[in-house]
């Protein structure tokens, strides 16, 4: 039975892990969270017994209040770029929402900024991991630690009808591209240059394109926040063999990707 790299686009998997040998990264392979997580905590506690000090821990996709501050930031500077003449102010940014620290960070940042701007979270997670109410659960925590550190900070808060999550064109599966999320990965390329991916950024795009054809962008500013990182490394991986990383993440350069993510 063929398995599938049903990953952020194998070509970044690849990348990434790559990048963790040329750092000397500790890197542990687990089939499922739930055999994770009982050895991560052993291991966690033996590196805080061997060196004195426990090892901080980062959240699926950094997405703690404090890792989501510089996505509050980001609407700060989104309000100078208005009041710079950069752009109109938008009525709508579409974001792709995985841990949900970018489309909250942005959420915060606009309110706290005064901006009239919705945020659409596009999302390209399970439930479990991005929902309505841990969206407003970790704003809520991001909003206070901000004002407990900088008592200036704008008071904020969410309701019901501050955001709106697109759940239409998630796919199933975390990381499974789909024809409109392609099909509109695609389109960015040759109308515009813009490059995307299919697990994030190009099924957000493929929301926003959706949301045009019903007619919903008539006589408004509507934002693609754009979350795809196209730095190259290609120069400081191209000598590393994906042998020197442990055996169990060798199938992730040997096995077959999924159909829409051969390119």
């Amino acid at each position: 039975m063929s398995v599938l790299l049903t990953q952020p686009n194998a070509h970044y998997v690849r990348r990434n892990l790559l990048l963790n040998v040329v750092h000397g990264a500790e890197l542990y392979h687990y089939d499922t969270e739930g055999a994770a997580r009982p050895v991560t905590i052993l291991r966690w506690l033996f590196h805080g017994v061997r060196d004195a000090k426990l090892p901080y821990i980062i959240p699926i996709g950094g997405s703690s209040p404090l890792g989501t501050v510089g996505f509050v930031n980001a609407g700060f500077e989104l309000k100078t770029q208005i009041a710079d003449g950069a752009m109109p102010e938008p009525d709508l940014i579409f974001v792709p929402m995985g841990s949900m620290g970018t489309a909250v960070g942005l959420t915060l940042g606009v309110k706290a900024a005064g901006l009239k701007t919705r945020v659409v979270p596009v999302r390209v997670v399970p439930p479990k991991i991005g929902s309505r109410q841990k969206f407003v659960q970790l704003f809520r925590k991001t909003e206070k630690l901000l004002c407990s550190t900088d008592l200036s900070f704008p008071r904020a808060d969410i309701a019901d009808g501050d955001f709106t999550i697109e759940d239409a064109f998630f796919g199933g599966e975390y990381a499974r591209f789909t024809q409109e999320g392609m099909a509109a990965v695609e389109l960015a390329r040759k109308t515009d240059g813009l490059h995307l991916e299919g697990t994030y950024s190009g099924k957000a795009m493929a929301a926003m394109i959706d949301h045009m054809k019903k007619g919903g962008s008539k006589d408004s500013v509507i934002l693609f926040w754009n979350t795809h990182n196209t730095q190259d490394f290609s120069e400081t991986i191209k000598d590393v063999d994906y042998h020197q990383l442990p055996r169990a993440f060798h199938r992730y350069f040997d096995e077959p990707v999924q159909e829409l993510d051969r390119s």
